[in-house]
């Protein structure tokens, strides 16, 4: 039949899309992490965890196993979701693909979290992809690229959120103009960091999130938590603050 066999290639791209896309994922493990410490004023000579025992510490928290089977899923979700539904729109309802696409994105579209600069951001925008930006400065470079973004998106009419880190969100979303909404997460086992790490939270009433007023972010971190999860233990009380 006319068209079988560019159809069979089309079915077959999204399944050698996925096994690149595991066969990278499993390249990062053999990546060589920096010298732990080696930022630091203070070199430490304590021996770093090895590939097995760090991988053995992290799949011991059940925080750690939860979010990343939830991640995974949810990636592979989405991905599927976005691949498959337009075509399913063209080739059982007879709808263009330009109606189509429009059709499946009828609710807001949330993405962005994974780029890692205001390049990518922008590509998202002008192709129509989102209605707001969930970028991550932490991962996107820092707090100017995420302000460059968002600068973008004002000027095209898209909104702004941030991935988690909510002591960093609160600062950028107040910031701007087409701010939505603070994400967070209530429970500690899917945040730990936030609960433990942060000594004072910013205050939360009547769902709104207070910016806190001192220098810089305004916060003050718990140093016995940090203690606990370095592996040298150095760690000065200087400058609690930040």
């Amino acid at each position: 039949m006319p068209g079988t066999s560019a159809e069979a290639r089309t079915r077959r791209l999204p399944g050698s899309v996925f096994a690149l896309a595991i066969f990278l994922s499993s390249s990062l493990l053999f990546l060589t992490e920096p010298a732990r410490g080696a930022q630091d004023s203070t070199h430490s000579t304590a021996t770093p965890l090895g590939l097995v025992s760090s991988l053995r510490a992290l799949t011991s928290r059940r925080s750690y196993n939860v979010n990343t089977a939830a991640q995974i899923i949810y990636t592979f979700s989405m991905g599927g979701l976005a691949t498959w539904m337009p075509t399913y729109f063209v080739r059982e309802r007879g709808i263009p693909l330009a109606v189509a696409t429009s059709t499946f994105g009828g609710l807001l579209v949330v993405a962005g979290q994974g780029e890692i600069s205001s390049l990518g951001c922008r590509d998202l925008v002008l192709n129509g992809c989102v209605d707001i930006l969930n970028v991550d400065a932490t991962i996107a470079g820092g707090l100017t690229e995420w302000r460059r973004a968002a600068t973008f998106a004002q000027m095209m009419n898209v909104q702004m959120g941030h991935h988690e880190e909510p002591q960093v969100a609160i600062h950028l979303l107040a910031s701007v103009p087409n701010a939505t909404y603070v994400e967070i997460f209530p429970n500690p086992e899917r945040d730990p960091m936030w609960h433990e790490l942060v000594a004072d939270k910013p205050r939360i009433e009547d769902g709104y999130m207070h910016v806190p007023q001192k220098p810089g972010f305004g916060l003050t971190y718990n140093y016995d938590v940090i203690r606990r999860y370095r592996g040298d233990g150095q760690v000065s009380d200087a400058g609690r603050s930040a």
